[in-house]
């Protein structure tokens, strides 16, 4: 498997010049979408016609993960960080505790149904790592390249030991997580944030109350309850056989970090060595989220990967961000955005290289109305009151069996 590498270095400011996280965010919207079986919260950046990426968080979290993110890469895509559905103010309705991570992946084809994006760039971090592996294996012409973020899927290896049944690997993270849930206070929520990052001061104050002033919510806390499996059986993720993810098609980055705390690299390589189209890199000095560890190098980082040859990369002298292993030159990433050529306007169901794209059944008993015509843009079309025809072309099929959830976020 190939690393990847970055052309040039990236320069960073000190972490405590980060200010407050609406701060970072002005410049972006805040607004709900509504798709077919699901309302989705989003945050957004960037202008439609640029290069669609959505973002998707971890276990138990929420789109403000991506705060120190989004107005920088709103600079090259438009771009989309949701709360996926079962998190956050998302919609929570048709839970099924055995395939909750198909349906999670049923939510992204959703969203982006209702965006009407034909297809994107999605970074899945941690759990949303799992959840853009699904995709992929399911509907694969929804997706452009992907990076899977701190979050790899299970696989089973012939004439190995399954996957543990047991999420959270060797921390004390499901003890945390379960804690912050079922006693939402700041004193319960800090340890659990804290695991997230390299080193402790690296968690805002403000971060932390983000999340205890969701997890107070009772309904989002219902939900969550249900993801941690406080009142009943613990959710189940899939195992996929190793050969199908031999065959997996997107192209995929690898991201991952020195300090991960769930699974090393060494651990994580073998998994990530199966992926036919994949290469990886490594941060240094981070922890579960070098989104915010390391806003700078991630987004230039996802900025080559995703559309590499559509930029025009160019250096100018600075400071450099100690967050990979190689410095040769202070030199800052500078990327500067050529234009994009135009997408054709779509018909219902037609996708853009061609063949028919996947869309998700629509609920047993739901009328149908047709597609909005226009493929820019959101028209929200109320659940109960319209659905999208399916797709012709057949859906792959999910070869998998059951352990439980991971649960790093």
């Amino acid at each position: 498997m190939k690393e990847f590498t970055l052309s040039r270095q990236v320069a960073a400011k000190p972490l405590d010049e980060w200010r407050s996280v609406w701060i970072e965010l002005m410049g972006s919207e805040v607004r709900y979408v509504q798709g077919r079986r699901w309302r989705h919260r989003v945050l957004e950046a960037g202008a439609p016609g640029k290069p669609p990426l959505l973002l998707l968080h971890g276990i138990g979290a929420h789109a403000e993960c991506w705060a120190r993110n989004l107005t920088a890469l709103g600079e090259h895509f438009h771009v989309v960080a949701a709360d996926m559905v079962f998190h956050g103010y998302s919609g929570k309705n048709g839970w099924e505790p055995d395939r909750w991570v198909e349906l999670l992946a049923d939510g992204v084809v959703d969203l982006l149904d209702a965006l009407g994006w034909d297809d994107a760039y999605v970074q899945g971090e941690s759990l949303g790592g799992h959840v853009t592996f699904n995709v992929g294996i399911r509907f694969p012409e929804r997706l452009r390249k992907i990076v899977l973020n701190t979050g790899l899927p299970r696989l089973r290896f012939p004439g190995q030991p399954p996957p543990s049944t047991r999420g959270g690997g060797t921390s004390n993270l499901s003890e945390l997580s379960q804690r912050s849930v079922v006693d939402p206070t700041f004193e319960s929520l800090r340890p659990r944030m804290e695991w997230l990052v390299a080193k402790p001061e690296r968690m805002s104050e403000e971060m932390i109350g983000i999340r205890l002033k969701l997890y107070r919510d009772p309904e989002i806390n219902a939900s969550i309850r249900r993801i941690f499996g406080i009142d009943s059986q613990w959710p189940h993720i899939a195992v996929y056989p190793a050969e199908q993810a031999a065959e997996f098609a997107p192209e995929t980055l690898v991201l991952w970090t020195e300090h991960n705390p769930d699974k090393s690299w060494d651990e994580a390589r073998k998994t990530a060595e199966v992926l036919p189209n994949a290469q990886y890199h490594v941060i240094a000095d981070a922890g579960h989220w070098p989104q915010w560890e390391k806003p700078e190098l991630h987004d230039a980082i996802l900025v080559e990967w995703f559309l590499g040859d559509e930029k025009e990369l160019t250096s100018s002298r600075g400071r450099v961000a100690r967050g990979t292993k190689e410095f040769h030159h202070e030199q800052d990433l500078d990327l500067r955005r050529r234009p994009q050529r135009p997408f054709p306007r779509l018909h219902p169901g037609q996708h853009r290289r061609g063949v028919r794209r996947s869309r998700l059944a629509p609920p047993p008993g739901a009328p149908t109305a047709p597609i909005p015509g226009s493929s820019g843009g959101v028209t929200p079309c109320a659940a109960s009151a319209c659905s999208h025809p399916t797709s012709s072309r057949p859906r792959a099929s999910v070869r998998s069996s059951a352990a439980s959830v991971d649960m790093s976020t």
